[in-house]
């Protein structure tokens, strides 16, 4: 019969307490600490498990349970003379586990529960306030979070759960009061989140296959209106991709992909920009660029809609805005090879472009770097047969254009410039 070792130490002194239990062979757990009112609680069963705990300052709390054969926890914290220190839960139940944490200042909070086999959690909290949560279940899992918060305000907040085989998280905050939420479930996913300064929400969820989310927040440290940005992604399919990056303050991105190969970018500067970009199928394509008014406030500074999905195959959205209150729309749902770009510079414009057909290219450009459009609009329709090329340009102010191309391969060129032209257009 196996012989089954039990050790236990209890440790009372000077305020510190340490409980070590260890059951079964040749596991190993270390506990330093030093200060006032730290506890360090370590439970191991199984074999070749390892746990070390350093905690200097005062009132660090510190629980490591590991369950199963070849896990690694290691826990370093630094608390703050005055206030109350960190705290750190670690469970670890399956085998080949590995987690960090490393927490330097007060009433940060870490929890990493890991199941399965090969699960890797690192997280590093400094200054106060700061929350992560690290959730792994399956195997080869890899999160890395750090957080800088801040001293007086509250810190930040990320949480990453990941179901599935191989996948990816890294979570980089800042600065005070960001949130962060990844949940990856799959294989092979993979989530980069970079959150500065304040008040910024970033959520990813990705399913299915090697999908890639990318997003890289910097907000506004005193706007008057929270939250900074905010960026939303889904992802269900395989290698599809969505790169976000919000600078400024009160813009609004929302990435939603299905399908296979889709890849969606979004770049929102200065204030009050929105975005909304929905693919399904395979290999569509959305860009969209928005800079809006740095003094503009919770009114909507530029809007964007790409809708390619039904499912479409091998379609192009461009839409790029420069200025405010503009409104774009490039809808190419449940078709293939069509292009749509879109150019707006200057104010209150609208262009919509509707793609109901195969090959069609469309084109509504609205100003330019030299001479803006104001209150223009512009739409270009393409149905039936497709094989249109439809285009449109605009430079003054208070222009209408419209082009309506039925049947098949049929072609409108509209330039309009000065104020206040009207053109119509209708080819059957």
């Amino acid at each position: 019969m196996k012989k089954q070792f039990l050790a236990v130490a209890s440790v009372i002194s000077v305020g510190v307490f340490v409980t070590s239990l260890a059951f079964a062979a040749g596991n190993t757990s270390t506990t330093t600490q030093s200060g006032f009112a730290n506890t360090a609680t370590t439970v191991q069963t199984g074999n070749n498990n390892d746990a070390v705990v350093d905690q200097s300052d005062n009132g660090n709390n510190s629980e490591i349970d590991q369950n199963g054969d070849d896990n690694m926890a290691d826990v370093t914290q630094a608390g703050d003379g005055i206030v109350p220190g960190n705290e750190s839960l670690v469970g670890q139940d399956g085998a080949n586990h590995d987690a960090t944490v490393n927490q330097d200042g007060f009433n940060n909070t870490s929890t990493v529960s890991q199941l399965g086999d090969g699960n890797i959690a690192d997280v590093i909290q400094m200054d106060g306030y700061s929350n992560s949560d690290v959730n792994q279940d399956g195997s080869g899992n890899m999160a890395y979070v750090t957080q800088q918060g801040d001293t007086v305000l509250p810190g930040n907040n990320s949480y990453v759960d990941q179901f599935g085989v191989d996948n990816t998280a890294t979570v980089d905050q800042n600065g005070f009061n960001n949130d962060s939420s990844v949940n990856q479930d799959g294989e092979l996913h993979e989530a980069n989140v970079t959150q500065e300064d304040a008040e910024s929400i970033s959520d990813i969820d990705q399913m299915g296959v090697g999908n890639i989310a990318t997003v890289h927040q910097s907000g506004e440290l005193f706007d008057t209106i929270p939250p900074s940005n905010q960026s939303f992604i889904v992802q269900d399919g395989e290698s599809n991709q969505a790169n976000v990056t919000q600078n400024g303050a009160e813009n609004l991105s929302d990435v939603n992909q299905d399908g296979l190969a889709n890849f969606a970018y979004v770049n929102q500067e200065d204030k009050a920009n929105f975005a909304d970009v929905d693919q399904d199928g395979e290999v569509n394509d959305a860009n969209v660029t928005q800079s809006g008014d740095p003094d503009e406030l919770s009114i909507p500074s530029n809007m964007a809609f790409v809708d390619q999905s039904g499912p479409a195959v091998l379609n192009i959205a461009n839409i790029t805005q420069v200025g405010q209150l503009n409104h774009a729309t490039v809808d190419q749902n449940g078709k293939e090879l069509n292009f749509g770009e879109i150019e707006q510079w200057g104010q209150s414009n609208t262009a919509f472009i509707d793609q109901n057909s195969d090959e069609n290219d469309a084109f509504v450009i609205q100003g330019n770097d030299l001479a803006d459009c104001n209150s223009c609009d512009g739409t270009v329709e393409q149905n039936d047969d497709g094989g249109h090329i439809g285009s449109i340009h605009q430079e003054g102010d208070g222009h209408l254009a419209v082009t309506t191309q039925n049947g098949g391969g049929n072609s409108s060129f509209v330039a309009q410039s000065g104020s206040n032209n009207v053109s119509l257009i209708t080819q059957n």
